[in-house]
């Protein structure tokens, strides 16, 4: 829903969440330290605040593997809402470099998802 803001709290300092953009730069200072603590908090709310392919791509780049995974598996049933289309899919795994990662996108999408994503033999 746009507008809606989500609080994280991190080492008792707490911070508004409601874009990628937000939730980028929240990762980026925390330096890895505690991606999957902010992660983990947002989760119901990760595909609200991803919003959409580029949103995952920016998020996806500042996290290391393990937090990849983690945010690919949060995202759930809302990640073909988020990819949304096979353009956007193929651009996020042409820059992923990461066979670990790709595997569980693709595996997150699921067969279903991936026949909603691609419409044509073309895509």
């Amino acid at each position: 829903m746009a507008g809606d803001a989500w609080t994280i709290t991190v080492d008792g300092e707490t911070a508004q969440i409601s874009t990628a953009a937000e939730l980028v730069v929240a990762l980026d200072v925390l330096q890895g330290q505690r991606d999957r603590d902010v992660l983990s908090q947002l989760a119901p709310h990760l595909a609200a605040i991803i919003a959409g392919p580029r949103g995952l791509y920016d998020t996806l780049k500042v996290l290391d593997t393990g937090d990849k995974l983690y945010l690919i598996e949060a995202l759930g049933a809302d990640l073909v809402e988020v990819v949304r289309d096979a353009g956007s899919l193929r651009d996020i795994l042409a820059t992923l470099a990461d066979g670990q990662v790709e595997e569980a996108l693709l595996r997150g999408l699921g067969a279903d998802g991936l026949r909603c994503l691609i419409g044509t033999a073309q895509e």
